[in-house]
C-alpha cells in the first residue's frame, strides 16, 4: 500500500469491517423475515382450526423476528378477537394499519375491534375513510359495519342508508340484510323488515340467529304460528349449547 498513510489503511480496514458487519446484518435479516414468515404461516394454520392459544403463542414468536410484517399484526388482532380481547385487538390492527396505511382488510378489522368495545364514534371515524376506498375490493363489508354502528347509536335512517348502499354492492350479503331487517322493526316497518328476514333465511337456512330474527319479527306483526315455525327452525339448527337455543325454548315456551 505504497503513498497510504497508517490513518488510511486504518480507515479502509474499518470501513471494511462495517461493509462486512452490514453484510452480515442484512443476512440476518433476512434470516428472520423467512423464519418469522414459518412461523406465521404455523400461526395461521392453528387460527384456522380454531386452536387461538396456540395461534397467538406462534403469532408472538414471529413477532419477535420480524416485528414490522403488517399481515402479522393483522393476525394478531384476529385472534385477540376470537379470544375476547378487543382491545388488544386495537392494537394490534392499529400496528398493521401504520405499517401499512393502503391495509384495507385491517382498517375494517379495526373497526370490528372498536365495534366491539361499543366505540361507534370511533369505529364510524375508520370505516368512512374506507368506504370511500375505490381500490377497496368488498365495501360492502364496511358498509355494513358502518349500518351496525349508527344503528347502535339509535340513527336508523343513516343505519339504513349504508345498508341499502351494501346491498347494492352485494344482494345477497347476510349481515346488510340481517342488519336491514333490524333496523326497519325499530322504526315499525315491519312488512319490510319480514322481507328482509325472508331473505336473509333464504340465504343462510342454517343460521339459527337468522330464524331467531325472523321469529322476533313475526311475533311482534302478532302472527303467531309463523313465529312457532320460526322459532323451531332456530331451535333445530342451533348448537346444542347455544344461547340462541335457549332463547328459541323460551320463545316457544311464550307462544303456547
Amino acid at each position: 500500500m505504497h503513498g497510504v498513510t497508517k490513518s488510511g489503511v486504518r480507515l479502509f480496514f474499518i470501513l471494511a469491517l462495517v461493509s462486512l458487519l452490514s453484510g452480515g446484518c442484512a443476512a440476518k435479516r433476512a434470516a428472520n423475515v423467512n423464519e418469522a414468515r414459518a412461523v406465521r404461516d404455523l400461526g395461521e394454520a392453528y387460527l384456522i382450526q380454531g386452536s387461538f392459544s396456540r395461534a397467538l403463542q406462534e403469532f408472538l414468536k414471529a413477532e419477535q423476528l420480524n416485528p414490522r410484517d403488517p399481515y402479522l399484526h393483522n393476525n394478531i388482532g384476529l385472534t385477540y378477537l376470537a379470544l375476547d380481547r378487543p382491545e388488544s385487538a386495537v392494537l394490534s390492527f392499529q400496528k398493521a394499519v401504520d405499517l401499512r396505511s393502503d391495509y384495507a382488510p385491517a382498517r375494517n378489522n379495526l373497526a370490528t375491534a372498536y365495534m366491539a368495545l361499543g366505540r361507534w364514534d370511533d369505529a364510524i371515524d375508520v370505516l368512512k375513510l374506507l368506504s370511500e376506498d375505490l381500490l377497496y375490493a368488498t365495501p360492502h363489508y364496511a358498509l355494513s359495519n358502518l349500518g351496525w354502528s349508527y344503528y347502535n347509536l339509535g340513527n336508523y335512517d343513516t343505519a339504513l342508508r349504508y345498508y341499502n348502499r351494501a346491498l347494492r354492492h352485494e344482494s345477497r350479503h347476510p349481515p346488510a340484510l340481517r342488519g336491514q331487517a333490524m333496523t326497519f322493526s325499530a322504526m315499525g316497518r315491519m312488512h319490510e323488515a319480514l322481507r328482509s328476514a325472508d331473505r336473509l333465511t333464504s340465504e343462510i337456512p342454517m343460521s339459527a340467529a337468522a330464524w331467531m330474527l325472523k321469529g322476533e319479527i313475526l311475533e311482534k306483526m302478532n302472527q303467531r304460528e309463523e313465529a312457532k315455525k320460526a322459532y323451531e327452525e332456530a331451535l333445530r339448527t342451533a348448537d346444542e349449547d347455544s344461547e340462541i337455543k335457549d332463547d328459541a325454548e323460551f320463545a316457544l315456551r311464550r307462544l303456547r
